[in-house]
């Protein structure tokens, strides 16, 4: 699904077992940032709910028409902290588009955060890059990457 950022609007997303959405958090979110910024910001709110050994490891980001990664807004420290060399069944795509291993610390610092606890999570991008430059007006996607169970993956 595709959406150009010229004007407000909210993405939901539901990753299976692993989290579900709530719409009334979302919507309340969405409401707030459409006050404060113009509707110019995407908010991608769940429920995460921890599985069983090696099942939480998610990223997310925005990419542009041509494929090329704009901004993350969230990777897990395990898998962007060097997790993916030895564990390469976590966030294969992530990985291949943001390259970790070329970041240094405090680039890394800036996307990543330990692996929450359960509960209500959101995410926002607010049409900026990963300098903090605004981004022209177009179409960009949102991907959600996860791992659940070790080799077992999910993308939206």
């Amino acid at each position: 699904m595709k959406k150009n950022l010229s004007g407000g609007f909210l993405w939901l997303l539901c990753m299976g077992s692993a989290l579900s959405c709530s719409l009334s958090q979302a919507r309340e979110k969405q409401a707030d940032e459409t006050r404060s910024n113009n509707g110019k910001r995407v908010t991608v709110a769940f429920d995460f709910k921890r599985g069983g050994i090696a099942s939480s490891q998610y990223a997310i980001w925005i990419e542009n028409e041509k494929g090329e990664l704009v901004r993350t807004l969230y990777a897990t420290s395990f898998t962007a902290r060097g997790g993916y060399s030895y564990r390469e069944d976590a966030l294969p795509l992530w990985v291949e588009k943001a390259r970790p291993s070329n970041m240094d610390a405090s680039q890394v610092d800036a996307v990543t955060g330990t692996t929450p606890q359960n509960g209500p999570l959101a995410y926002t991008w607010d049409g900026t890059d990963s300098r903090g430059n605004a981004v022209p007006a177009g179409n960009y996607r949102l991907f959600v990457e996860g791992t659940l169970y070790w080799k077992s993956r999910v993308l939206y």
